[in-house]
């Protein structure tokens, strides 16, 4: 994993960073997935019928999916870097939100199973490797400021517009819109963000995301 050779010594001239932005870009995008999928799965699945007992076995699926995905994440980080786990993950988060406006039409509550088995991807391994890469995108005394920007954007800010946003669109626009509408969202700040990279790279040949290709093992 890369960080700048020139170290920031301030949180401020952290965020002045474009690694660090489109990292937080990223978290804010996954966390957004995630307060939706956390706040209004299980509403969608009663209001399409599910019996309470799938319910119970769609959690239970999606939990012990993080346990490879907690065991194996050092493997994985040595095959692929964190930058394109991340888009690995935002792009499943896609995939998995748009699996669940999907249900309606398969006529089958029970394929919501499957899907739930994408939660190592779109949480583990996200989680795992933007830990892992959010040390790295700042010198050890910004460490703990580095992690506490990543949980907030994730779990605070990103998670928060998901359960606020997706009230909106539920309401307007019912479950399965919301899915759609959530899918659409994620699908296309994951491009932006991709955009963004490539711009990026365009005007800082230092390394990917614009960060200078200093390796921290």
């Amino acid at each position: 994993v890369a960080v700048r050779a020139s170290a920031p010594s301030s949180a401020q001239e952290l965020l002045m960073q474009p690694a660090v932005l489109l990292f937080l870009w990223r978290c804010l995008l996954a966390g957004f997935g995630f307060g939706v999928m956390a706040s209004y799965e299980f509403l969608y699945l009663k209001g399409l019928g599910a019996p309470e007992t799938l319910m119970g076995m769609a959690l239970m699926a999606s939990v012990c999916t993080e346990v490879p995905a907690f065991m194996f994440q050092g493997t994985i980080l040595k095959h692929l870097s964190a930058p394109a786990l991340l888009n690995i993950a935002l792009a499943t988060t896609a995939l998995r939100l748009a699996a669940y406006a999907a249900l309606p039409g398969l006529d089958n509550t029970w394929a919501v199973l499957p899907v739930e088995l994408l939660h190592g991807i779109t949480f583990g391994i996200f989680f795992c490797t933007a830990t892992v890469y959010s040390s790295n995108l700042a010198p050890p005394r910004l460490s703990a400021t580095m992690q506490g920007m990543f949980q907030s954007t994730y779990g605070g800010v990103g998670a928060g517009l998901g359960g606020l946003l997706g009230g909106f669109l539920m309401e307007k626009l019912g479950g399965q819109g919301l899915f759609a509408a959530s899918a659409a969202i994620v699908a296309v700040g994951g491009v932006v963000g991709l955009l963004a990279d490539q711009a990026v790279a365009m005007t800082d040949k230092k390394g990917p995301l614009g960060v200078r290709s200093h390796k921290v093992e």
